[in-house]
């Protein structure tokens, strides 16, 4: 396996997630690069060049000039590895998507709960301004999806703009809350993610601030966000990236 092709294996197999590729459009460009490395870089060596009489013949190049037998060997072998390598990769970075905007849609309570209504309440503010903190996303403000409180996530996706909303229920029974949270991708309605959090909280500040360092935490490697800038400190302390 070509040096190169060595570097960004290691790379996207290194035990630390924020080390990894972080998006499919950066494995990319390096698998490119590869590419252009090996399909033009490879020279037989002075061994193959002495040995013209060899019984085994190469093939074509792109002017139709023969090739020596080892570099189509070579550059066979690393196509293979290249192609190899790409699929196991998309597996890998599969169930993270890339977004530019995203909206979070009031949080609604199941049972018209007043205390329920004012924990969805405080969850929907907490994760917007968090989410607004990270400079690779632009977050609708909560002036402008407050309108959208009975809206589906297409509609409220198509009017705003955004390319991914984030959805929420909440069921209080006494001290227990359970929170049903969806991130849809409003082109086709489909799932993003989804989870329910189950919690026991006499304080509402606390359970609100508790769910929404949750949520934070699975939306930053769903949409791939917060994992590469060093500029800051990620919501909640949950990770430093940089100095």
């Amino acid at each position: 396996m070509p040096e190169e092709l060595e570097q960004v294996v290691r790379k996207a197999l290194r035990q630390n997630r924020d080390e990894r590729y972080q998006t499919s459009q950066e494995l990319r460009d390096d698998l490119l690069a590869v590419s252009r490395i090996v399909g033009c870089a490879v020279h037989p060596s002075p061994v193959d060049a002495a040995a013209p009489s060899a019984p085994v013949s190469g093939g074509n190049d792109s002017q139709g000039r023969a090739t020596p037998p080892r570099q189509d060997k070579l550059k066979t072998l690393a196509a293979v590895a290249l192609t190899l390598f790409g699929a196991v990769a998309a597996f890998l970075l599969q169930g993270r998507m890339e977004v530019e905007s995203i909206a979070v849609a009031p949080f609604a309570s199941v049972d018209r709960d007043p205390k329920g209504e004012q924990i969805a309440d405080g969850i929907s503010e907490n994760l917007i301004n968090e989410l607004s903190r990270f400079s690779e996303v632009r977050v609708k403000s909560r002036e402008a999806v407050a309108p959208y409180t009975e809206s589906d996530p297409q509609t409220m996706g198509r009017e705003l703009g955004v390319t991914a909303v984030l959805t929420g229920r909440v069921l209080r029974s006494g001290h227990n809350v359970s929170v049903v949270v969806e991130l849809i991708d409003p082109r086709d309605n489909t799932q993003i993610w989804g989870e329910i959090y189950h919690l026991t909280n006499s304080d509402p500040i606390e359970l609100e601030d508790e769910v929404s360092r949750l949520i934070i935490e699975e939306i930053q490697v769903r949409l791939s966000i917060g994992l590469r800038s060093g500029r800051r400190r990620d919501p909640f302390g949950l990770r430093e990236t940089g100095p």
